[in-house]
């Protein structure tokens, strides 16, 4: 996949993550954001232009 492809999936995945995190679904909502940190690793931050694209912690 391309990085703009990546990003919009990561996006996706975040706004489902938000959906879970309000509907107190936790353990969802974890997993989610996971799996977009994962994707994230798979796209090199650097190309993009960008310090970080992760959310804070």
């Amino acid at each position: 996949m391309d990085e703009n492809t990546i990003m919009e999936c990561v996006a996706h995945i975040r706004a489902a993550a938000k959906f879970c995190e309000d509907a107190g679904m936790l353990a969802y909502w974890a997993s989610l954001l996971g799996v977009a940190d994962q994707l994230l690793e798979t796209v090199d931050i650097s190309t993009l232009g960008v310090s970080d694209l992760r959310p804070n912690a």
